[in-house]
């Protein structure tokens, strides 16, 4: 009789352990786009431009794939919008 796995007993699982270089977190992102689930491809964009996974090639290389430009100008921060200034007291 084979014995039963429970879930709970299961190690957590992280694929950012296993996205260590361009090509497999190319290939991480393409089975996602395969999905066509934008929740999922979210959650695999926040995984892939965080942390140690993130170069400045994977972003130039994002950029290229989701604007059409050839490269971007320069690689963007965070920015406040007009209206979190207008709305910041003085």
């Amino acid at each position: 009789m084979s014995q039963k796995i429970r879930v709970s007993e299961l190690p957590d699982f992280d694929v950012a352990e296993y996205l260590d270089d361009d090509q497999a977190i190319a290939e991480h992102l393409t089975s996602v786009l395969e999905e066509n689930d934008s929740d999922l491809l979210v959650t695999a964009l926040g995984i892939t431009t965080s942390g140690e996974n993130c170069t400045k090639s994977l972003i130039a290389s994002l950029h290229r794939r989701f604007s059409g430009e050839a490269a971007p100008r320069r690689i963007p921060g965070r920015r406040r919008s007009r209206a979190a200034d207008a709305s910041r007291p003085t």
